[in-house]
């Protein structure tokens, strides 16, 4: 447990770190600011994702706030991709299969057969799962 918290407090300083090193003393020929500010936000979140830091769900919204103060994108072309229609699309079934876990109609144990026994539709397994689990 020591290790785990000597770890994430390093990860924690070295990743706004090499986010400034980046920035200020990394300029390869033919790379623009705004691709050495994409370059520097990038380090700064996978040393965070590598380390775990923070949580990963925190560390994926850095870029909407990196990007625009660091000059690599403007924030509606940073936002945009965070709200794409296939995004929304598995945000709606992360939701419900939680909503589904907390409700107790389904748990880890019968998650598999019960996502079986719809979309297969065989008569069997939806029965199976009907008595065993409803």
């Amino acid at each position: 447990m020591d290790r785990a918290i000597k770890t994430k407090n390093i990860g924690l300083v070295s990743g706004p770190l090499s986010f400034i090193l980046v920035i200020n003393f990394f300029h390869p020929e033919g790379l623009t600011l705004e691709a050495n500010a994409i370059l520097a936000s990038t380090v700064w979140m996978a040393i965070w994702w590598i380390t775990e830091a923070i949580p990963i769900s925190v560390t994926a919204l850095l870029p909407i706030i990196l990007f625009p103060l660091s000059g690599g994108l403007e924030l509606s072309e940073t936002t945009a991709s965070f709200g794409h229609k296939y995004v929304f699309l598995y945000l709606g079934g992360f939701i419900i299969a939680i909503a589904l876990l907390v409700l107790d109609i389904i748990s880890f144990d019968n998650k598999s057969i019960g996502v079986y026994a719809f979309l297969s539709g065989s008569f069997f397994y939806i029965n199976l799962f009907r008595i065993h689990f409803l």
